[in-house]
């Protein structure tokens, strides 16, 4: 840090040891950008959905629907729990056109004989078979997007008017899905649509949160980046032209082998000139993890993925992605790394106080603390307000009330998830890329499945 910087560490908090210093100065750096930062998109995200409601009042949404070719994608590795509710809700979606594809991935449960035993005109199973079987996702997918091409071919249908969806086994699509993404494929230059991902096996606090995270993440972030056309693509509920994924494909296929190749492949996108949009007004339901340690232990594959995105982030910066879109990319890839600095600083803050360094509230100075106090609270938790109500926008004073509560309870859940931050760096410097696959839970009657629309 440069001798001035030194000095606003030291003048920012007298008393307190400079190492302390210097690292509280650069935190609050951090946490006024990301608050400024939050607060924009708060403002393109109010953009994106009054775009959403015009889009709404266009009664053009079913032509626009039965114009593309849908392909459901199933990728499927011991889904004997599931797999079955999955084909049949796909089954459901209104599309005039459609194709069911699941790739058995050389399971070794009932899910293989659940899939024998389907006689679907619309699906189409792909088998795949040890030792060629069970090499990942991406691998699965690939083989999948092959038998795509031969149906694509056999049907005639243009690839520009072929779109691709791919959903997990737990996935559940909302059945009129198609005819609002089909508005955004209108445009020739969308490449991909993320469905809005919501979670239904709400049992407990664990799965509330991670609901939350998935309306915040699509409501904020991705509601604000498809203002300039820069939504991301996710796991579930991920729909791309297929045009679009043959620009990008490797000889092995469009996927490659990445902890999270949903989001290598949206970003690849991207930085080749294909815009990405976030549909809220249809969504994928998906189960959630009622287990603190299974839950961390996606989050760590999540978070390893994105580590391995990093040395994407020259090709995004010098890609067509307009400059805004080109700065919020570079902050969400960094965005751990900030995250680290302030926990850090957390911790470090308690350190001073209890070994005396400080005061927490000194004598006689009761207003100037209520003031710290206040202006910290609005620092640290005003940005998980603000992506909170993001989602409560049109739904009146009361949303707005429910989503403040939520926010401040959704605080205690982000910081269950910060050993994440310490777990991924030190498993990817071991080369630590395994994992086992998360079981399904068993289902629910389906009065008691699926969440409200928001």
């Amino acid at each position: 840090m440069s001798a001035g910087g030194s000095l606003l560490a030291v003048l920012l908090y007298p008393g307190v040891p400079f190492f302390w210093s210097v690292w509280f100065t650069l935190t609050l750096v951090i946490v006024l950008y990301q608050f400024c930062w939050k607060v924009f998109l708060f403002g393109r995200s109010r953009r994106w959905q009054k775009s959403l409601l015009a889009l709404s009042r266009d009664e053009g949404g079913e032509a626009s629907r039965d114009q593309f070719y849908w392909v459901f994608m199933v990728p499927a590795l011991n889904e004997e729990v599931t797999i079955i509710d999955s084909i049949e809700r796909l089954e459901q979606v209104k599309a005039k056109h459609k194709r069911i594809i699941v790739i058995d991935d050389g399971s070794e449960d009932q899910t293989s004989e659940l899939l024998a035993a389907q006689n679907r005109p619309n699906l189409q199973v792909v088998s795949r078979r040890l030792p060629d079987a069970q090499k990942g996702k991406a691998a699965a997918l690939n083989e999948g997007f092959i038998e795509l091409l031969k149906t694509v071919e056999e049907f005639g249908w243009p690839r520009e008017r072929v779109i691709v969806t791919i959903v997990d086994a737990d996935g559940r699509i909302d059945a009129d899905g198609p005819r609002y993404v089909g508005q955004h494929f209108e445009d020739p230059r969308v490449g991909g649509v993320q469905m809005l991902v919501r979670i239904y096996n709400l049992r407990g606090a664990l799965t509330w949160a991670q609901n939350r995270e998935f309306k915040t993440f699509g409501y904020l972030y991705q509601a604000a980046r498809s203002s300039w056309g820069g939504a991301y693509m996710g796991g579930n509920g991920q729909m791309n032209r297929l045009t679009a994924l043959e620009q990008v494909a490797t000889p092995d296929g469009p996927w490659r082998d990445r902890l999270t190749e949903d989001q290598d492949i949206g970003l690849r996108l991207l930085a080749n000139g294909w815009l990405g949009r976030q549909e809220l007004r249809a969504r994928i339901s998906q189960q959630g993890l009622n287990s603190l340690r299974a839950l961390i232990r996606q989050r760590v594959r999540w978070s390893m993925g994105n580590l391995q995105t990093l040395s994407m982030t020259r090709a995004l910066v010098r890609g067509k992605i307009p400059l805004v879109g080109r700065a919020e990319i570079v902050n969400f890839l960094f965005m751990p790394f900030m995250q680290a600095v302030s926990g850090v600083a957390t911790l470090g803050a308690v350190y001073v106080v209890v070994s005396g360094s400080v005061e927490l509230i000194p004598d006689g100075e009761t207003t100037e603390a209520a003031i710290v106090v206040a202006t910290s609270y609005t620092l640290a938790v005003g940005g998980v307000v603000l992506a909170s109500l993001a989602d409560a926008q049109h739904r009146g004073p009361l949303a707005y009330l429910r989503s403040f509560a939520e926010a401040n309870l959704f605080i205690i859940y982000t910081w269950l998830m910060w050993p994440v931050l310490i777990i991924a760096p030190y498993r990817m410097l071991r080369h630590q890329t395994a994992w086992a696959k998360t079981d399904r839970e068993s289902l629910e009657p389906a009065s008691a499945e699926t969440p409200s629309s928001r």
